[in-house]
């Protein structure tokens, strides 16, 4: 197998970023349809790249850094390398299958396997990493429910051994999804925490430029005029593997040039956290006080009412008829003062309850009442005059 291509400069920039936690998220979002753009304000911009890594993905990542935009990179799993020898060679590629209806990307007889480590390298370089799926399948056409998930756990196994922000994000291949594919991700308990898919609203073909030979200008145009139709802003699509001409470095040359005309524009760019995590106001909904947003970010809601200001019952209509502590309707416990004794009952008395009886006798309250000594035979026979 080739030889891996290994990113191990030792810039500063490589080292310094620190991103933003996403901790304690538990996104659940695997939805149809997904996340695009169209949630950002005006002019506000996140950068994305599909099919990665290749020849470009450094590169783009560290120009990126240089003008403090922070990306996301989604990739797809069978690039990475199983197992590097000590010469950093690839001695076990990647785990891989066949898509079930038999369409795959562009044969490349002689793939680079990158090692994971570019992973964190990408990360350093204050970005994201996220999940494309395994190889790249058009995921609306896997029939058998077993591969669809493998092909996504699969890529997320690698993803989880590298990922340091919490942010767990998923794009289908193609933007192909559809709501049997949700439906079967969701059973996988281990794929909950993903959000997505991500689509986008802004992508003018890149890939298409570098096979039809158009120049990096060419593209941009494309681009931009995607990006006004958008209403300028929004998320961008671009590769950062070419798919008709892998380990070509167009990809990084158009980058540059895209990202000058968007800055010559006043555009914000703003990381993708903010076109799929919910808005203050959508957080918020029905909810108050200080939580977390599907994110793992915390919130500040308005003040949550008190008791008196939440639409429960009153404590008077909560206690008639009862007495001690009783839980209202909203699930509040409310004193509702002491339980009388057995005097304060509305049980027989004691004399109702002995009416023609004797001994220890039971009243309706099922209470034990003393009706005194029942008396004896002689007694009795006496009293009725029978001489005996």
């Amino acid at each position: 197998m080739r030889k891996v291509m290994l990113f191990t400069l030792l810039c500063s920039a490589c080292q310094r970023q620190e991103q933003i936690p996403f901790q304690e998220a538990n996104l659940a979002l695997i939805a149809n349809p997904g996340f695009d753009g169209t949630r950002l304000g005006p002019k506000q911009i996140a950068l994305t790249f599909d099919d990665g890594p290749d020849e470009s993905t450094f590169w783009i990542a560290w120009y990126l850094e240089t003008q403090g935009i922070h990306a996301t990179f989604f990739q797809n799993g069978k690039r990475y390398c199983r197992q590097l020898d000590v010469d950093n060679q690839c001695v076990l590629g990647p785990e891989t299958r066949g898509c079930d209806n038999g369409a795959a990307q562009v044969y490349v007889a002689d793939p680079i396997y990158y090692p994971e480590s570019l992973m964190d390298t990408i990360q350093n370089l204050g970005h994201h990493v996220a999940n494309h799926s395994q190889d790249h399948c058009n995921l609306f056409y896997e029939n058998n429910d077993d591969n669809l998930s493998w092909e996504v756990q699969t890529t997320q196994n690698i993803l989880d051994r590298h990922i340091k922000d919490g942010f767990f994000a998923f794009r289908a291949p193609y933007g192909s999804w559809n709501n049997r594919d949700s439906d079967v991700i969701h059973q996988n308990q281990a794929l909950n925490k993903l959000v997505g898919p991500v689509v986008w609203n802004i992508d003018g073909g890149d890939f298409a430029c570098w096979a039809n030979g158009l120049s990096v200008n060419q593209c941009v145009a494309l681009y931009m005029k995607s990006y006004q139709a958008a209403g300028k802003h929004g998320v961008v699509l671009m590769h950062d593997r070419p798919e008709w001409n892998v380990t070509s470095l167009q990809p990084f040359y158009f980058v540059v040039a895209f990202v000058k005309a968007l800055q010559a524009d006043g555009v914000e760019f703003v990381d993708l956290t903010g076109a799929v995590c919910p808005i203050r106001d959508d957080a918020c909904v029905n909810r108050c006080g200080n939580i977390k947003d599907l994110c793992g970010r915390s919130v500040h809601c308005d003040a949550c009412p008190t008791y008196d200001q939440v639409a429960c019952p009153t404590a008077i209509e909560t206690c008639k008829g009862k007495c001690g502590t009783v839980i209202s309707a909203c699930n509040i416990p409310v004193d509702c003062g002491r339980c009388p004794n057995y005097e304060q009952l509305a049980c027989p008395t004691a004399i109702e309850t002995c009416a023609g009886k004797c001994g220890t006798v039971l009243n309706t309250c099922n209470i034990p009442i003393d009706c005194g000594r029942c008396p004896t035979y002689t007694q009795i026979s006496s009293h009725l005059g029978l001489g005996f």
